[in-house]
């Protein structure tokens, strides 16, 4: 997300890419679903 900031230079361009960046993230670290529910190559990119 830092990265991103610091090539956008308006504040909304940032703004429409942050879900982008969150969702996935949070999809991944178990926060929603179990790790044990996913299938084995997803489980694989959470540990990562």
């Amino acid at each position: 997300g830092l990265i991103l900031g610091t090539r956008l230079t308006q504040s909304e361009g940032l703004m429409a890419m942050m879900p982008l960046i969150t969702l996935p993230i949070m999809f991944l670290s178990g926060a929603f679903f179990p790790m044990s529910a996913m299938p084995s190559w997803v489980r694989y990119i959470m540990y990562v």
